[in-house]
Order: structure tokens, then C-alpha cells, then sequence
């Protein structure tokens, strides 16, 4: 404190002085304490509203990424049901092959069948 400020102290003794004196230093330990604390709750702030950013920025990209998803799980959903589809119909084709396949093994015996008999009367 400056001189004017200390006017006051005049006339005191000696033990209220000193009890001045200590509370005084504790004042100023106290000003330091709460100028510290201070800047500390201002670096936590900051830090703060940096990861209240990053969470933001983190739920901002989840709710794209889950879009993306869903997307994709609708695509895999269409595709399944084209395989589905495909298989059905190339059992349906394979069941029609074989038809087919049985029908010209009859006509092939029939035909079998059928020459053999024909050289037979032509001979006679």
C-alpha cells in the first residue's frame, strides 16, 4: 500500500500492526490464490466448450454415418431380394430344363423305338 494508504495505521501498536501485517500478506496470498483459480476455471472453460465443439461435431458425423447406414442396409435389403428373386427364377428354369430334358430323352427313345421298327418292315 502507499504511504497515504497506510495513514490510517498510525498510532496503532505494535501487536495490531503485526495482526494488520498478516492479513494483509494473507489478502495478497488470497489475491494470487483466486487470480490462479481464476485463470485455471478459464483454462477449464475453454477446454470445456472445446470438447462441448468435438461432441457436436462427433454427434453431427454418428447422425451421418447412421443415415449411411440405414442407406445401406436398404440396398443390401434390395439386393437380397433380387438374389431371391434370381434364384427363383433359375429354379423355375432348371425345372423347366428338365422337362424339356425328359421330353427329348422320350422322343429320342420313341425315335429309337421307331427306326428300329421301320428297317424291319421295309425289309419284308
Amino acid at each position: 500500500m502507499s504511504w497515504a494508504g497506510d495513514e490510517w495505521k498510525e498510532g496503532l501498536n505494535h501487536k495490531a500492526l503485526g495482526k494488520i501485517a498478516e492479513i494483509e500478506k494473507q489478502n495478497e496470498i488470497l489475491k494470487k490464490e483466486t487470480k490462479q483459480k481464476q485463470f485455471l476455471m478459464e483454462s477449464l472453460e475453454a477446454s470445456s466448450n472445446k470438447q462441448k465443439r468435438k461432441v457436436e461435431e462427433d454427434k453431427i458425423e454418428i447422425s451421418a454415418l447412421k443415415r449411411e447406414n440405414h442407406s445401406l442396409a436398404e440396398d443390401c435389403t434390395k439386393l437380397q431380394q433380387r438374389v431371391d428373386k434370381l434364384s427363383n427364377e433359375l429354379k423355375h428354369k432348371e425345372v423347366h430344363i428338365s422337362g424339356l430334358e425328359g421330353q427329348y430323352q422320350r422322343c429320342k427313345y420313341q425315335l429309337e423305338q421307331y427306326s428300329c421298327k421301320t428297317p424291319k418292315q421295309g425289309k419284308s
